[in-house]
């Protein structure tokens, strides 16, 4: 279902716990003991207000969120959208709590306009890059990012909505 703004307390502490553990490891220790979840609040406070911004969340039995997608369309008119975030709590994971997920967004997107969806993921972040690549994904480009200092690589795939099995049903 949607998610709104009762919701956020929710959002922001999964998010701020799953990078603690996704990416522990992957990107500076310094960077990760930095996040908090007041911050978090407020980031995706933020983003549920701008305009064309949808957050998805899955429920499991007891009403709590056990994963949630954030997504825009772009604003340029062009077609095209782009998921910004996607987590699955650790104890939800391997349920197929992403790909209902995924799936959702992608006919959200669709149905709204958008024929593509763009999707930066850490480029050592193999999970979530594989997990890209089963729902459809295809590799654009790689971008550095810093982090605390350290450089490290962003990876760029998209989805074409426009032949999606997804987006018919």
């Amino acid at each position: 279902m949607k998610a709104n703004f009762s919701h956020i307390h929710s959002i922001s502490t999964l998010y701020t716990d799953s990078w603690k553990t996704t990416y522990h490891g992957l990107i500076p220790d310094s960077y990760l003991e930095k996040l908090s979840y007041q911050d978090s609040e407020e980031k995706w406070s933020t983003f549920l207000q701008k305009d064309g911004t949808s957050i998805v969340a899955a429920f499991d039995d007891k009403q709590d969120i056990v994963g949630f997608g954030a997504y825009e369309p772009y604003s340029d008119s062009s077609h095209k959208g782009e998921l910004v975030a996607l987590y699955i709590s650790d104890h939800a994971k391997g349920q197929g709590i992403g790909t209902l997920l995924m799936d959702f967004i992608k006919r959200d997107l669709y149905f709204s306009g958008v024929r593509s969806i763009d999707i930066w993921a850490l480029g050592k972040n193999t999970h979530a890059i594989n997990f890209y690549k089963r729902q459809g994904a295809q590799f654009v480009k790689t971008h550095p990012h810093e982090f605390d200092g350290v450089l490290l690589e962003d990876v760029l795939y998209t989805y074409d909505l426009t032949n999606d099995k997804t987006c018919r049903s």
